[in-house]
């Protein structure tokens, strides 16, 4: 009773060789493939800086406006504006 026949060999080393080309290609288009999955997110995070150990601040873009978090330890999230909305939208 052979455990590891010529025949699972081959299929181990075509499955094998199909996940590295398939790794290829997404290391090769990975940019195109970030910007197509990201380009419907409403939230990005613009920046954060740690202030002390557990406290930062964190500024947030919702639908093009920014917003300030600062966030410190024991204590809820403080979120504030930091632009108004465009002309025309309210």
């Amino acid at each position: 009773m052979d455990v590891i026949g010529p025949e699972r060999l081959l299929t181990l080393g075509v499955f094998l060789g199909g996940l590295f080309l398939l790794w290829a290609v997404v290391m090769r288009h990975r940019g195109a493939l970030r910007d197509r999955i990201g380009a419907k997110r409403r939230l990005e995070l613009v920046e954060r800086l740690a202030l002390a150990p557990g406290d930062q601040a964190v500024i947030l873009r919702v639908d093009g406006r920014d917003f300030l978090m600062l966030r410190a330890k024991g204590a809820a999230p403080v979120l504030h504006p930091l632009n108004a909305l465009p002309e025309g939208d309210a």
